[in-house]
C-alpha cells in the first residue's frame, strides 16, 4: 500500500513538471524575422499592429473617442416626475373625510431642448476622434522607426562580433606559427609578447561586442515584443536598404510635412478646442425645459376638478455663468496647439536638412573606405604576413597591419549602421511610413 502511494506521488510530480515545462515553453515569445521585417515595411507595420502594446493602447483610445463621438450626437434624456399630494395630517374639512377622499396624484414629463449646442459638441468630439486616429498612426510610425533601429543594432552587433571572432581566430593561428619561430630563435620574446598583448586586446573587444549584442537583443525584444535571436541576418541586410544621397529628400518634401500623423493630430485637436470655445459661448443662450403633466385629484368635495393637465416652461437665466471663462480657456488651448504645431513643423524642417547632410557625409566616408581603404588594408595585411613569415619584417609591422585592417572593417560596419540610422530618422521626420501605417491601421482596427 505504501509502495503504491509512493508511485502515485512520483507520477503526480512528473505530470506537474511536464505541465510546468509545457506552459513555460508556450510562454516563450515568438521569434521575429528581423531581416524580413527590415525589407518589408508592410510586414513590419502588421507585426507591430499585432504585437506592440503601445499601438494596442492607442487603438483603445480611438475606441474611447469613437464612443464619445457617438454619445455627443444624442439628445438629452427626458425626465419623468411622479407626485402624491393632499395627504391629511390632522382634521379634515369637512370633517370625517378619508385618505382616499383628499389625495391627489400626478405625473409629468420634462424635456430640455438645447439651442445651438449639439452641433459644436458633436464637431468637437469628431475632431478628437480624428486626433486619436492620427495619434494611432503616429504611434505605429514611431514604433516602426524604433523597430528598425533596434533590428539594425542587432545586425550590427552580430556582424561586429563575427568580425572580431574571425580576427581573434586569425590572431591565435598567428600566435601558433610565431611560437614555432620563437622556439627556433627566429623571433624575439618581446615581439611574441606584443602578439599576445594584441590578441588579448582583440579578446577584450570580442567580449565587449558580445555584451553589446546581448543588450541589442534585449532592446529589440522590448520593441518587437518577440525574441530577435535565432534568426539569420547580418549587415548585408542593411546595405541593400541604404538609399542614394541624392534621393533622400523627395520633391516637395516640406509641403508634405503637415501630412505627418502627429501634426494632423495636433491640427484636429486644435479644431476641437475651437469648437469647445463655440460651445462655451453658446451657453449664454438658455435651453428651455418643456414640461407636460397630468393630475388626478380625489378632493372633489371641495370643488376641485378630478382630472387636469399641466404645461410648463422653465428657462434658466445666464446671469453669472455665461461660459465666458470656459470659452477663453478653449481659445487659449487652440492658440497653444497652433503654436505647438508650428514649432513641430519648424523642427521637422531643420531636422530633415540636418539628417540629409549627415547622411551625405556618412555615405561619402563609407564609399571612400569601401572602394579604396579597405581593399588596400587587406592587401597590405597579406603582404605583411608573408614578409613576416619570411623574416623580412618584424611582428610590429604585422600588428600594425592587422590592427589597421580590423579597425577599418569595424569602421565600415559602424558607418553602415550610422548611415542607416540617419536615413531611418529622416524617414520618420518626413512621415514616409504614414501611408502604410494607415493601411494596416484600417485593416487591424476598422472604424465604422
Amino acid at each position: 500500500m505504501l509502495r503504491r502511494s509512493s508511485i502515485a506521488v512520483r507520477v503526480a510530480l512528473a505530470a506537474a513538471l511536464a505541465i510546468c515545462s509545457a506552459s513555460e515553453a508556450g510562454a516563450q515569445p515568438a521569434t521575429a524575422p528581423i531581416a524580413d521585417l527590415l525589407r518589408d515595411e508592410g510586414a513590419l507595420a502588421a507585426w507591430l499592429a499585432s504585437h506592440n502594446r503601445d499601438a494596442a493602447a492607442a487603438a483603445a483610445r480611438v475606441s474611447q473617442a469613437q464612443a464619445a463621438a457617438l454619445a455627443s450626437r444624442l439628445r438629452l434624456n427626458p425626465q419623468v416626475t411622479a407626485t402624491l399630494g393632499g395627504i391629511p395630517t390632522g382634521d379634515t374639512n369637512p370633517p370625517g373625510l378619508g385618505w382616499g377622499d383628499t389625495v391627489n396624484y400626478g405625473a409629468s414629463v420634462s424635456q430640455i431642448f438645447e439651442i445651438g449646442k449639439r452641433q459644436p459638441r458633436s464637431a468637437a468630439a469628431q475632431f478628437r476622434l480624428s486626433s486619436e486616429q492620427q495619434a494611432l498612426s503616429s504611434t505605429l510610425t514611431g514604433s516602426m522607426a524604433d523597430a528598425r533601429e533596434a533590428m539594425a543594432r542587432v545586425l550590427h552587433a552580430r556582424s561586429r562580433k563575427s568580425a572580431l571572432t574571425e580576427a581573434l581566430d586569425t590572431m591565435r593561428q598567428i600566435l601558433d606559427l610565431q611560437r614555432v619561430r620563437l622556439e627556433r630563435g627566429d623571433l624575439s620574446g618581446i615581439d611574441f609578447d606584443r602578439l599576445q598583448l594584441d590578441a588579448q586586446v582583440v579578446d577584450a573587444d570580442l567580449a565587449q561586442a558580445t555584451a553589446d549584442l546581448t543588450d541589442a537583443l534585449v532592446t529589440c525584444q522590448n520593441v518587437l515584443f518577440a525574441s530577435c535571436d535565432g534568426t539569420p541576418g547580418d549587415l548585408d541586410a542593411i546595405s541593400t536598404l541604404l538609399q542614394a544621397p541624392d534621393g533622400l529628400l523627395p520633391p516637395g518634401w516640406d509641403a508634405q510635412l503637415p501630412e505627418r500623423p502627429d501634426v494632423k493630430a495636433l491640427a484636429a485637436e486644435q479644431q476641437a478646442a475651437i469648437q469647445d470655445a463655440v460651445l462655451a459661448r453658446r451657453r449664454r443662450v438658455p435651453d428651455p425645459m418643456l414640461s407636460v403633466g397630468f393630475t388626478r385629484d380625489r378632493f372633489v368635495i371641495s370643488g376641485n376638478n378630478p382630472r387636469t393637465l399641466m404645461v410648463g416652461v422653465t428657462v434658466p437665466l445666464a446671469v453669472f455663468d455665461r461660459g465666458q471663462h470656459d470659452a477663453a480657456r478653449a481659445e487659449a488651448a487652440a492658440r497653444e496647439l497652433d503654436e505647438t504645431q508650428a514649432a513641430l513643423l519648424a523642427r521637422a524642417q531643420a531636422d530633415a536638412l540636418a539628417l540629409r547632410d549627415r547622411a551625405r557625409t556618412l555615405s561619402a566616408s563609407l564609399d571612400a573606405l569601401r572602394q579604396t581603404a579597405l581593399a588596400r588594408a587587406t592587401d597590405v595585411l597579406t603582404a605583411t604576413t608573408d614578409a613576416v613569415n619570411q623574416g623580412e619584417l618584424s611582428t610590429t609591422d604585422l600588428l600594425l597591419a592587422r590592427r589597421t585592417r580590423t579597425d577599418l572593417s569595424l569602421k565600415v560596419m559602424d558607418l553602415q549602421l550610422q548611415l542607416f540610422l540617419a536615413q531611418n530618422a529622416l524617414r520618420q521626420v518626413l512621415g514616409l511610413d504614414a501611408p502604410v501605417a494607415r493601411r494596416v491601421q484600417g485593416a487591424t482596427w476598422p472604424t465604422p
